[in-house]
């Protein structure tokens, strides 16, 4: 983790009933554990405000995001209140959200940049994105649910 505080990774911009959930983690919205969190919290405050009616997921960069930070990949995270969730996990809270989640993907949206976008209820692009799962030249599966959301949703 790289000790970020929550603000400075995901900001929260309410417009209207919608809440926009806006990683801010330069320079390309790596996956680390204090982003995972982040989107978790705000996950949180959506689903506990009546008022909310959806959350959109974007980017404050020419990136959505290049998916997993790789210094983090075997390194335990610290067990601490609000501990940030795995990526399976956060990609679950989000497909089964109770309100609507829409992704706005921009730039690389590699990884599990992509495996958070597949978990989406919705997903809106650029032409311009580039989505990918480099995963596998690096030897291992997607391991948040890529290879069975993305076969149901083409």
């Amino acid at each position: 983790m790289d000790g970020k505080p929550a603000a400075e990774t995901v900001r929260h911009e309410r417009r209207g009933s919608v809440l926009l959930l806006v990683m801010a983690h330069r320079p390309v919205n790596a996956l680390t554990a204090d982003l995972r969190a982040a989107l978790r919290v705000g996950l949180q405050l959506a689903a506990s405000d009546e008022n909310l009616r959806a959350v959109v997921i974007c980017s404050d960069s020419a990136q959505f995001s290049a998916g997993a930070d790789l210094s983090e990949t075997g390194k335990p995270v610290a067990a601490k209140t609000g501990a940030a969730p795995d990526l399976a996990a956060l990609c679950d809270q989000v497909e089964t959200f109770p309100k609507p989640v829409i992704v706005a993907l921009n730039g690389s949206v590699l990884g599990g940049g992509l495996e958070l976008a597949l978990a989406a209820h919705g997903r809106v692009a650029l032409v311009s994105a580039h989505l990918g799962l480099p995963d596998v030249s690096l030897g291992v599966l997607p391991v948040a649910g890529a290879t069975q959301r993305l076969p149901r949703l083409v």
